[in-house]
């Protein structure tokens, strides 16, 4: 079933603004860049007759794929105490197991660990000072 146009662009943004937010990256987030996309194709100066049938049919399948992704069943099924993120982290660590040799490497033992704790910083809204080349890659 195809939508016209004005409705694909109206559910297109709505989309784009239930997207969740990237704590990591607060000021580039994929709602934004969607928005600006919905916008440059469907621009009000461009009349609807001009869409091509081809263009509003690969819409009607971005809508529906950003439907499905955020209709995802697993993490909307996560406990109320775990975040997405880690919801998410725990359904991958059960699926791909990690062993201690590939968590601390030899040549890099607490480069996963360093990033897990910037990550948690991140997403409680903490500034995260950024350390120099130097300092991240100083053997202890």
């Amino acid at each position: 079933m195809s939508m016209s146009s004005a409705t694909l662009r109206t559910s297109l943004h709505s989309l784009a603004r239930q997207w969740p937010k990237d704590p990591l990256r607060p000021t580039l987030q994929f709602s934004d860049s969607l928005q600006a996309a919905v916008d440059r194709v469907f621009a009000t100066p461009t009349p609807a007759a001009e869409l091509g049938q081809k263009q509003i049919l690969k819409a009607q399948e971005m809508h529906d794929s950003l439907t499905r992704l955020l209709a995802n069943d697993a993490l909307k099924s996560a406990p109320p105490h775990l975040t997405d993120s880690n919801f998410l982290a725990l359904l991958l660590t059960r699926q791909y197991p990690m062993t201690q040799k590939t968590l601390q490497p030899a040549s890099f033992p607490k480069h996963y660990a360093r990033m897990q704790d910037g990550i948690a910083r991140a997403s409680r809204g903490e500034v995260v000072k950024g350390q120099s080349w130097l300092e991240w890659f100083k053997w202890k």
